[in-house]
Formats: structure tokens, sequence, C-alpha cells
């Protein structure tokens, strides 16, 4: 069984190597270690032991000495964001069955990103964190000297990941301030490797200059375009496409270092410690030592031979690289024509000056759902129908172009590295 031995272990094994670095602070493995002791001896007895403690974080080191004070003092931190209010808390909280018993081997709870529903509050072993990192590092290769920059909030499975791959490995954990474009970033901590969304990507190609301490840049959180991919190829970027989930410990497939620009279309290949099959209806399952203990506040669909249902559906290539083709729920009916939005984003993703892209349906009485388009550009340029119709009319079918397309509202929140379509949808429903 793995508990949190492996996390203090590689404190001590380590000691003398630098753990984390920020424009202010440089600590070793060692001194960050007394100090997450020092803050751990001065909390309450009633943290203590097998309780769920709730810990608002963001990116600083403060949070990071937090966590792993929680952490070894047997606590089960819950992981929230600093930008949520206290009703956002209090109701998240509150989903959380309270009699729950937690044992040596559970780690941290994070909730996945929901919209109407309350989202799910999922439960993550030190086992599920000690596999992930290491079917990561075993794929892209992460040694002492090496930095990763903390590019993703922790909150979320992605910027988690990270510090467990660098505890893995003895490398250096660099945290990220927002004041500083991730490029600047890169540049000043000389980065080896970051997480970064196709949005992020495309900001820091425009400054190839300032990329060229990197060893690994792994690219997940949706549907990346191709010619994204294609101009990171061309500048001979070291680019890693991943498909995950906050269920399965982040990355499930990923690209290899010497992946050729056709892989690098696709989402890679599966990592070890984890398994993937897809059902007869394409919808993508998968299991292995990654795969959360369970939701606190939810049922979780995994079937009878231990398969998690994503909800994400997908196909194998003739290399047995994933393909991921988009949700199931997403998934809707026009003029009876099934509408899968995440192949169209991802080509309107490559028009000139596009930012971010959603397409949801629209009620319509003589078609049951109509195409909308939701889009950010650069400068807030306007983008025409006319001009979105005309590059999709021989990319697409007919039934898959906008009918009405729209700026993102003002009132319009991400939920972290995911569209929020169930507003839109809302939102433009009610328009």
């Amino acid at each position: 069984m793995i508990t949190s031995k492996f996390v203090w272990d590689a404190f001590e094994k380590y000691s003398d190597n630098l753990f984390y670095i920020n424009n202010k602070h440089s600590l070793t493995y060692g001194q960050f270690f007394q100090q997450l002791k020092t803050v751990a001896s001065q909390f309450d007895s009633d943290t203590n032991t097998n309780n769920f403690v709730p810990l608002h974080i963001d990116r600083s080191l403060d949070s990071l000495v937090l966590l792993f004070a929680h952490l070894y003092n047997s606590s089960t931190p819950v992981l929230l964001s600093k930008q949520l209010s206290e009703n956002q808390s209090k109701k998240l909280l509150n989903s959380i069955k309270t009699e729950e018993l937690f044992s040596d081997e559970d780690a941290t709870i994070m909730f996945s990103s929901g919209s109407s529903s309350i989202p799910k509050a999922i439960l993550h072993t030190y086992s599920n964190h000690y596999y992930s990192a290491l079917g990561s590092n075993e794929n892209i290769v992460l040694a002492k000297n090496d930095r990763w920059l903390l590019s993703l909030p922790m909150h979320h499975i992605g910027g988690l990941s990270i510090l467990f791959r660098t505890l893995l490995s003895g490398a250096t954990l660099v945290g990220y301030d927002k004041s500083f474009s991730l490029e600047n970033a890169i540049s000043k901590h000389n980065i080896t490797h970051v997480s970064v969304v196709p949005t992020q990507l495309r900001r820091m190609m425009l400054f190839p200059e300032k990329l060229k301490s990197l060893k690994a840049i792994l690219v997940g959180g949706g549907m990346v375009p191709d010619d994204l991919i294609a101009q990171a190829v061309e500048l001979n970027l070291p680019i890693y496409k991943t498909y995950g989930m906050s269920e399965m410990t982040s990355q499930v497939t990923t690209t290899s270092s010497n992946a050729s620009a056709y892989d690098l279309k696709t989402s890679g290949s599966l990592l070890n410690y984890r398994e993937l099959k897809i059902a007869d209806d394409n919808e993508i399952l998968v299991r292995g030592e990654v795969l959360c203990k369970k939701y606190l506040n939810a049922k979780i669909s995994i079937d009878n031979d231990g398969w998690f249902h994503t909800g994400d559906l997908g196909s194998f290539d003739p290399h047995i690289n994933l393909n991921v083709l988009g949700r199931k729920d997403n998934m809707f009916i026009s003029g009876g024509e099934n509408i899968y939005p995440e192949p169209i984003e991802k080509l309107l993703m490559q028009m000139e000056d596009i930012i971010e892209v959603c397409i949801v349906p629209k009620n319509s009485e003589e078609y049951g759902q109509v195409v909308v388009l939701f889009y950010k550009t650069n400068d807030n340029e306007e983008l025409l129908l006319t001009q979105v119709k005309e590059y999709l009319q021989t990319k697409v079918q007919l039934f898959e172009i906008p009918k009405e397309i729209y700026k993102f509202p003002d009132a319009y929140q991400s939920l972290g590295i995911k569209l929020n379509r169930t507003f839109l949808k809302n939102y433009i429903n009610k328009k």
C-alpha cells in the first residue's frame, strides 16, 4: 500500500536539492521540509489525524506549505480556490458526507469542474498521486536540475500533479507570479517543463526566443487545434499532447518525446499504470492504479469490471494513439442530425485572431435546436457570421455551420480550464 511515506522520503532523499523558487524565495527540499513541519506543529489538535480540512489555496509558497503541513498531520485537505465566495465554499463543503472515515492511504479531495449541479468531490489516494507521477516521469523525463513551472491552479489536478512529479524526481518547483507573462516567467527562471492549455500555448509562441530553455511543453485541457501544433513543430518546440481527467489523477494518454507531426494530431498512447478501452458506443473507458478512490458526494460511474465511464468519445488510430472526439453530453440534434461541438470548435480555433470559441445549442421551432457560436478575439475584434460561414463551408456539413454568433458575455466565467457550456446554453436560450 502506498502511503504518504513516499512524500516524506523524497524530502529527505533530496534534502540538498532545490525544491522551490519564485521571485522572492529559494528553498531546498530540506528547508521546505523543516518549514512545513513547523507549521504543522502549530495546528489545533482538531485539524489532525484523518479529518478532512478545507484549504483555500492559490499558487503561492504559503499555500504550498499549508498543503504539505496538513498532509504531514495525516489530514485530508479539501482543495478550494481562493476566488470562491464564502457561500460557494460552504455549498461545496456541505455536499461532502461528513461521516466519511479517512485512512492512511487517502491524500486529497478536489472538486471537478461543475456547472449547474454540485461538482463531484473526488478523493485521491497517495497511490493515485504516486503512480500518476511515476507514469508521467517515465514518459517525460524529469531530473534533478529540471524546473517545472506551476502554471496551473493547485486546486485542479493539472496543477496539483506537478507537485508529485517534482517530488519523485528531485526536480524544482517554480512558483508562478501572474504579474509576469508566461513566456517571461519561463525565460527568467530557465524553466524546463511547463503544463499549458491551448490558449496559453498560442500566446507563448509569439515569443519563441523566450522559450529556449524548455524541454517539455505538456498541452491538455481540451481540443488542441492542429494549426497550433503545426506551428509549435515548426518552431521546434518540445510539445507533448495529453488526454486526462481529475478522476484519473491527470494524464491518461500522452505523446512521446519522438512523436511525429502525425502523432501530435492525436492525444498519444496509454501511459503505464493506466488501462483504456473504447466501448461499442465509442465511449472512452478507463481504469488502473491512478483511478480515484470514489466521489464523496455522488455515485461514481464504475461498472462491475472496474471501468470508469468517462463520458468522452474516442477511437484508436492504427498506431494505438487515442483520438478524442468530444463529450457524449455535449452532442445535440439539429434537424435530425447529430452535432458534436468539439471538432467544429477545433477548426474555428484556427481562424486568425480567435482566442476562444464555444458552440452550444439554441432552441428552434423549425429544427429543434440550432448551432450558436460564442467567441473571443484578440483586441476584442468583431467576427462576422459571413466570415464564419465562408471559413467553414468546405470543412463541415451545412447543418454544422453556426446560425448565430456572439461574443462571450461579460458575465461568463470558465470552469477552471474548461468551457462553461451550461452557462452559455442557458444564456442564449433566455435571450
